[in-house]
């Protein structure tokens, strides 16, 4: 593929990513009922030390989209007494504990793309490889450096890092090259827990922005260097003292050209975007309140697309949290200005229990958009049906239960043949990445 069809290809991707959330005490419980199209379910790997961070992106420009996860060792391990036998305590199903350790050596981080070899097939590579006991998770892809390939920006939960890995490019993808390592964050980004791609100041220069979970609290942006060589990026707090912030997701919220970013908080149960000014640097950025709604829910990992279709970005969210009971997947409508500021409308979409992801496609070609689900806790991935009419009871269809602590789903036409997939990854308890074809016939 061309340097320029590549570009294209890249800028389509962000632009597709940048598309990509009334209160009402009446909410609607969504409707059970048999699914009107077949998922089939594949096995793609099932070896991981810790498998959490999915993400779905052509890799190495072969038209075909490739999956992208993380392998990381977690959690500093428990070694055994001078002397002692080891003795294994593998982590039971969702307690999050680290495992005696079975030998002299230490675990390390992986992160691996899987190639995706047409007809449904994958094959695993490495971007990188015997990294640092770091715990890797929620990751992202963008050209950083203008070089026509999707490049890899993925959070350090442990050590409170935010690295970049650099694709090399197709003749060294084919060797089995690893992927040069580079510094957005080098500790200074305390429970680093999400992390998205864009350009917040007009420079040209894709940026990052992230989420500090517990100790950071915050939401910071790094502005991309550039062509400059520098050890780490620099980069600013866009606001703090949240405890448990979670999400960031850029997109144009208020229609102006420009990437806002949504944010979420699960202790404080807070939903705010974020307008960038016209410096990001020396000027403070616009704090714009979605929701302060309390309760036992937490907000978690959210998506930006316009679901009913009014040409305004809408905010689709996981209302749950990470092994929360009582969890729903709900959307709000951005029903435009008023005082200067977007009003908001809050509508149910269906209840799962203890959501913590969202995704969107169209999954039965009727032209609506649909929302796939993760429940983290004992684990499902659903699929919720538009009617057509998204503030009205949408249908909820399970495609996999019983499958413990799933982490992050994907929507993305793995077979090329023009219908919307799905895959999802696992931690503790399945420990495996799996994607389901849509089987629905062809319109």
């Amino acid at each position: 593929m061309s340097g320029s069809r590549r570009r294209s290809h890249l800028l389509r991707a962000v632009g597709v990513s940048l598309m990509l959330f009334t209160s009402s005490s009446d909410l609607l419980k969504s409707a059970e009922s048999p699914a009107p199209l077949v998922f089939t379910e594949h096995l793609i790997w099932n070896d991981f030390s810790y498998g959490f961070g999915l993400q779905a992106f052509d890799v190495d420009g072969d038209g075909l989209t490739d999956l992208t996860a993380a392998d990381t060792a977690g959690f500093v391990q428990t070694e055994p007494l001078e002397g002692e036998p080891v003795v294994a305590e593998p982590p039971g199903q969702g307690n999050n504990l680290p495992a005696v350790s079975r030998g002299p050596g230490i675990r390390h981080s992986h992160i691996y793309w899987f190639r995706n070899e047409g007809g449904g097939q994958f094959s695993k590579h490495f971007i990188t490889k015997n990294d640092l006991q770091r715990r890797l998770e929620r990751h992202t892809l963008a050209d950083l450096n203008k070089d026509g390939w999707a490049d890899l920006v993925i959070v350090d939960n442990h050590l409170g890092d935010i690295l970049w890995y650099e694709n090399p490019g197709a003749a060294a993808l084919r060797r089995g090259d690893l992927w040069r390592k580079h510094f957005v964050a080098k500790g200074n980004m305390l429970g680093a827990v999400d992390v998205t791609i864009a350009d917040f100041d007009g420079d040209g220069w894709a940026d990052v922005a992230a989420a500090g979970w517990r100790m950071g609290n915050c939401f910071r942006w790094f502005k991309n260097p550039g062509s400059k060589t520098v050890e780490e990026w620099q980069g600013w707090t866009i606001d703090g003292g949240f405890p448990l912030a979670s999400c960031v997701v850029a997109g144009d919220i208020d229609g102006d050209g420009r990437p806002d970013l949504f944010t979420t908080s699960g202790t404080s149960r807070a939903l705010i975007w974020y307008s960038p000014p016209t410096d990001p640097i020396t000027q403070p950025w616009g704090r714009n309140v979605v929701d302060l709604t309390p309760g036992p829910r937490e907000p978690a990992f959210a998506k930006l697309f316009d679901i009913n279709k009014d040409g305004r970005i809408d905010i689709i969210l996981a209302w749950g949290g990470f092994g929360r009971r009582n969890g729903a997947v709900v959307w709000y409508e951005n029903a435009g200005l008023a005082e200067g500021r977007i009003q908001w409308k809050k509508r149910m979409v269906g209840e799962l229990e203890s959501v913590t992801d969202v995704a969107v496609g169209d999954f039965n070609g009727d032209g609506n958009p649909d929302i796939a689900a993760i429940g983290y806790m004992p684990g499902e991935l659903s699929w919720f049906q538009n009617s057509g009419n998204p503030a009205a009871r949408w249908l909820k269809h399970v495609v996999r239960d019983k499958w413990p602590n799933v982490n992050q789903v994907v929507v993305v036409d793995l077979d090329g043949d023009g219908r919307d997939d799905l895959a999802g990854i696992a931690d503790y308890g399945s420990m495996d990445l799996r994607w389901w074809h849509n089987e629905r016939q062809r319109n």
